[in-house]
């Protein structure tokens, strides 16, 4: 069941931990109200929007001083969520952001549920739903190629062809009642089959893309695989530029699959160091090989090396 949007809600907007800023955000018809009742300073009710104001977060109760703050209005429906909005920039420590939560909490909003604010921006027309999923895509994003395609969701560019499949296919339902309800008005047929042909031919090339796009959000996975020693943990560090894998000159270090997340041009992937594969009688170096050879099933890339001072073996 979706949550009320009658209520005002609280949250802090900044990842957890200490840091030099901490904003918190609320949002509803009591926002402003909310706010200055532990506001001191240029009271939120009165002020234009998008305007910053220095003042001090108080305790109403005992008028005790919180933390010097700086507040900021957006009126409804010029907001990120298409409601009255205030910003409260504090210090970013969690103990004056937890303290300035409680207070609002107190004066009368509710906390908000994961992703509520941008669930009433969804509600509210303030975006579409590849809009919202690309706020959570941007929010992640861990590489400068997942930072660029959730912009893009964010700008609409896929939002902009599904209304343009979207209009094509009113289009063609607006021709057929026509056709139904006035035949002897002389409207002509449409042809419907090449319509929806090439709507639906366009649909899938848009989900062909979904694998792509999930790798760019979570990283491709790279398998490394190879016979024993053939460097598979020495191309890891090389690549991470530190000694993650443990490199031995001893065959069969590896025993187990090891992760790694890089970036390499702007592209997340994630290396996985395995165990050299060869026949062996040990029960737990074979456990190592059967381990590997299912991280290369599974993988999205494979990495297959091989030392050149040894003969070629065939890949298995």
């Amino acid at each position: 069941m979706l949550p009320s949007l009658h209520d005002t809600i609280a949250a802090v907007a900044t990842p957890p931990g200490p840091g030099g800023v901490g904003v918190l955000r609320v949002s509803g018809p009591q926002a402003l109200e909310t706010a200055a009742r532990i506001w001191r300073g240029r009271d939120p009710r009165t002020s234009p929007g998008g305007r910053f104001w220095h003042g001090w977060v108080v305790d109403p109760e005992t008028g005790e001083a919180v933390d010097e703050a700086l507040l900021l209005v957006f009126r409804g429906p010029r907001s990120y969520t298409g409601e009255d909005v205030v910003e409260i920039q504090t210090h970013g420590s969690p103990a004056v952001l937890g303290r300035v939560l409680r207070l609002l909490l107190a004066a009368g909003a509710r906390p908000a549920a994961p992703g509520e604010f941008t669930l009433r921006a969804y509600l509210h027309g303030r975006m579409d739903l590849a809009q919202a999923e690309s706020v959570l895509a941007l929010v992640e994003a861990e590489s400068e190629t997942a930072r660029r395609q959730a912009l893009r969701g964010l700008t609409r560019e896929l939002s902009q062809k599904i209304d343009a499949l979207a209009e094509r296919l009113l289009d063609l339902l607006a021709h057929i009642q026509a056709l139904l309800d006035y035949p002897e008005e002389g409207v002509e047929p449409h042809e419907a089959e090449r319509v929806i042909a090439s709507v639906l031919a366009e649909v899938e090339a848009l989900l062909a893309t979904a694998g792509a796009g999930r790798r760019v959000r979570e990283g491709a996975r790279l398998a490394l695989v190879g016979a024993p020693n053939a460097g598979k943990s020495s191309l890891l560090n090389a690549l991470l530029g530190f000694e993650r894998a443990l490199v031995h000159d001893r065959p069969g270090t590896t025993r187990d699959y090891l992760e790694a997340a890089l970036e390499i041009e702007g592209v997340p992937l994630v290396a996985v160091d395995t165990a050299g594969l060869r026949t062996t009688d040990d029960p737990v170096e074979a456990a190592g090989v059967e381990r590997a050879l299912a991280v290369a099933r599974e993988a999205d890339l494979i990495l297959y090396l091989a030392d050149r001072s040894q003969p070629r073996p065939d890949p298995p």
